[in-house]
């Protein structure tokens, strides 16, 4: 009898936290489709000739579960838009993460880096795309820029500013640019 009630008292502690460890974490079955015709009123094809649709990530779209302590963007010290200078031009910059599809019916996701023009409208920057990819979001420390896919693995690209050549993401495998 005692060693039912030992069994018992263990199923009771380990099991739920057991249960707990083997679901995946939000983010790793989070799914978005991209709906949209444009992002920051820039027609999507003006951003990728081959897009159809794009939708920048929100997160008003996220499950109930990424809003849990420890779990939620914020916790992570991530974000799926930020703004700031840089390049150092003393001018606004916009990055964005979403999801895109293809006319050919093929979805990733991909990064976005706006400019501010004259006019103080956003335009296009720079593009990378991650295809098949569906999670991103993106970490700041300053103006270094991080383009992550994962939050506890190492699914992640450096984005850097070259002055000579423009950004580039570096991910040990860059991502199609």
């Amino acid at each position: 009898m005692r060693n039912l009630r030992i069994t018992l008292l263990l199923c009771v502690l380990f099991v739920p936290r057991l249960s707990a460890q083997s679901r995946d974490a939000w983010w790793v079955d989070a799914t978005f489709k991209a709906a949209e015709t444009s992002i920051e009123l820039i027609p999507v094809r003006d951003l990728d000739r081959s897009w159809v649709a794009a939708s920048p990530l929100r997160e008003s779209d996220l499950s109930p579960e990424a809003a849990l302590p420890g779990e939620s963007l914020k916790d992570h010290q991530a974000a799926f838009e930020l703004e700031g200078d840089f390049n150092g031009d003393g001018k606004g910059d916009k990055a964005l993460v979403g999801v895109y599809r293809t006319a050919a019916g093929e979805e990733g996701a991909f990064l976005l880096l706006l400019k501010e023009d004259t006019r103080r409208r956003w335009v296009k920057n720079r593009l990378f795309k991650a295809a098949g990819a569906d999670f991103t979001a993106l970490v700041a420390k300053g103006n270094d820029l991080t383009w992550v896919f994962c939050f506890e693995c190492d699914g992640y690209c450096s984005v850097e500013r070259r002055w000579w050549r423009g950004w580039r993401v570096d991910c040990g495998e860059e991502p199609d640019a």
